[in-house]
């Protein structure tokens, strides 16, 4: 089975290819967001594709080899191809079993050879509390499967079964030091969160990471976190222009995201902030809106700015190509332009527009700012027409994992530095 993002297509390609050529090649199955989105394109690389989600039909993938009547996917029958129904969603998660905690079979790929998993790569654990977003931004794939769903899209397990997996997890992975709920929205729901808190605290008590939402997120929710044991959040901003925001089907007011960001950082919780560019319909007064809204927030704070994705048949997508901004071959499954892309700020590749307020975004979120030296250099026309060198200046003094150039081996050794130096005032050796 391989799980598919629409960046990683040709690499879904590249291996099942592979494992055709193999003696006893075996049943090769893609599911995951690329053949969800854009099926007809992965049929002919594939078995059996899985649309939507896929917890139940692989397992009876694996029981009936028939497939007939299997829900939710395609697969290929002599010189057909089957089409079941799809659509079908389990309203019940607390009946999707646990992952598999044990090491047994599990290698990772690391310069094309096997390294078996050890306890002590797990530091981290991952996990969703929930399935679905209760939003639809226009260039998310949640604009398009909420569409595609039968039945209640936004679903969310109960909070004793997340306790219950969350207590495996600490069992069997006893290097463990942070937790990251990586639900679309984790704070969607205050009295589940009200029950989460107290339960967290006693039974696990471990650093946790999630994502939030400004119009799902006030000062009791970030109390109910903060005692829990949250110890950062990322949220999506994507612009602070509200023609921008119009574009994206966003609806938060500046006021909202402001005040939540204060919030946290009255609670002392770490935040990260996504910053969607390279917008083609973007222009320098929606870029300067965001300049001025970033620097009504508190610093210091963690700040991602992404490029602007097209993933198949999502609303914006579909939208740009109908009125020509953008061709078919620009969507993310043909150009994978995300391939390699490990910066998303102080990204070297963006346009000169770009680049010099994607420079000027990365020193508001400083913790010695200085909005006086911020406006003299928006002001200055040689980093404005060269913001190369203000990009290469700025990743010269820079330890953020965001804006390092992994490519460079100065880079890697700064930030491990700096990790050593952390970790020494931290007194915190785990990962090693």
């Amino acid at each position: 089975g391989i799980s598919i993002r629409s960046l990683f297509f040709s690499l879904a390609k590249h291996i099942s290819e592979k494992l055709k050529k193999i003696n006893k090649p075996p049943l090769i199955v893609w599911g995951g967001i690329q053949p969800t989105l854009n099926p007809e394109k992965c049929l002919p690389w594939a078995d059996i594709i899985v649309i939507g989600e896929g917890e139940k039909a692989f397992v009876e993938i694996c029981k009936d080899k028939k497939f007939k009547g299997i829900k939710n996917i395609y697969y290929h029958l002599k010189n057909r191809v089957i089409r079941n129904d799809t659509g079908y969603v389990e309203e019940n998660l607390d009946s999707i079993p646990f992952p598999d905690f044990s090491d047994k079979n599990k290698y990772l790929i690391n310069e094309n050879k096997l390294v078996p998993l050890s306890e002590k790569y797990k530091t981290r654990y991952y996990l969703m509390t929930s399935k679905g977003c209760p939003f639809n931004c226009s260039y998310c794939c949640n604009s398009t499967l909420s569409k595609m769903c039968r039945g209640k899209y936004l679903r969310r397990r109960s909070v004793d079964n997340v306790i219950s997996e969350l207590k495996e997890a600490k069992k069997n992975c006893p290097n463990l030091l942070s937790i990251s709920f990586v639900d679309d929205v984790f704070t969607f729901d205050k009295e589940w969160l009200k029950d989460f808190s107290p339960k967290y605290k006693k039974e696990i008590n471990i650093p946790f990471f999630c994502f939030t939402h400004a119009k799902m997120c006030d000062e009791e929710i970030i109390k109910y976190l903060k005692f829990a044991g949250l110890s950062s959040v990322a949220m999506g901003v994507q612009s602070f222009s509200y023609r921008i925001k119009k574009i994206y089907s966003r609806f938060e007011k500046n006021e909202q995201i402001i005040k939540v960001l204060k919030l946290l950082k009255k609670y002392k919780i770490e935040f990260t902030l996504d910053i969607i560019m390279d917008n083609p319909l973007e222009e320098e007064e929606d870029l300067k809106i965001n300049l001025n809204c970033l620097l009504k927030i508190p610093s210091p704070f963690h700040l991602s700015t992404h490029t602007l994705t097209y993933f198949p048949n999502t609303a914006l997508t579909d939208s740009f190509i109908e009125k020509g901004i953008i061709k078919k071959e620009d969507v993310e499954d043909e150009i994978e332009k995300g391939w390699g892309r490990w910066t998303p700020s102080l990204d070297l590749s963006r346009n000169k527009l770009n680049l010099f307020y994607d420079c000027l975004y990365f020193l508001t979120k400083l913790r010695f700012r200085s909005e006086f030296l911020i406006r003299k250099i928006q002001e200055n026309k040689y980093f404005r027409e060269n913001p190369k060198r203000l990009a290469k200046f700025l990743r010269f003094f820079s330890v953020d994992i965001s804006s390092l150039d992994w490519d460079s081996r100065a880079d890697k050794f700064k930030f491990l530095i700096f990790q050593g130096l952390t970790s020494l005032v931290k007194r915190d050796f785990k990962f090693l």
